[in-house]
């Protein structure tokens, strides 16, 4: 009886022994589990390649589905467009839905007068001018411009997507390079008022050396 008695308690025992551990392994299971969600992906125009995570997951319109929640990368991709990348929060307060307008890139025409002025756009160095590119990206941009002996020109232009624009530099005179143009003119005004002096006086000397000969030669006649 009292054998019968403690096998049972010894089974007790071990079947809540086991429960307990199978509880706590659920548990942990659980907690470690991945919650994952759905993220449905538009674009104007359409088809185009959806890359998540540098992994390709179709053409939009299309609806990605087991996303782990966090920070992914998003780029899509279509022939004649530009390329549109951008960083996504998953999580369960963020949009489930994204839409993204693509676009086509822009032309740009830069001429100046006078031309073969030091071109940079947005920071760039692009040469000089005349300067064209029919593969800007669409926004706004800075242009600016260089040339010696000029005023440096800075100018903001705005593109459309597959627009084109054409843009006229007109460089003035810098402070410096006038000042030194009054300058030289001073100095060549000073030199010519010099030089005519010494011609005067020379012309006079000559005229007064004549007038004695002559009146030396009738004196002695």
């Amino acid at each position: 009886m009292n054998a019968t008695k403690t096998t049972t308690m010894h089974a007790i025992r071990f079947l809540i022994i086991v429960l307990w551990i199978r509880a706590i392994a659920m548990a942990d299971g659980g907690a470690g589990e991945t919650r994952l969600f759905g993220l449905s992906v538009g674009s104007e125009p359409d088809s185009a390649l959806v890359v998540l995570d540098d992994s390709v997951r179709g053409m939009t319109p299309c609806t990605l589905s087991d996303i782990s929640a966090g920070n992914h990368t998003l780029i899509l991709r279509k022939k004649g467009f530009y390329i549109k990348k951008v960083a996504v929060i998953v999580d369960s307060l963020s949009s489930k839905k994204l839409f993204f307008t693509l676009l086509k890139p822009a032309s740009l025409w830069i001429f100046s007068e006078p031309s073969r002025a030091i071109l940079t756009i947005d920071g760039k160095n692009e040469g000089v001018t005349p300067y064209a590119d029919d593969k800007v990206k669409p926004g706004d941009h800075v242009i600016s411009a260089k040339l010696k002996g000029y005023m440096p020109i800075e100018r903001a232009v705005s593109l459309q997507s597959s627009g084109r624009d054409t843009v006229n530099l007109i460089f003035e005179r810098s402070k410096a390079y006038q000042d030194s143009v009054a300058v030289v003119a001073k100095a060549t005004a000073k030199a010519e008022k010099e030089h005519h002096a010494i011609v005067l006086a020379s012309a006079v000397f000559c005229l007064a050396a004549i007038i004695l000969i002559l009146i030396e030669s009738g004196g002695g006649q």
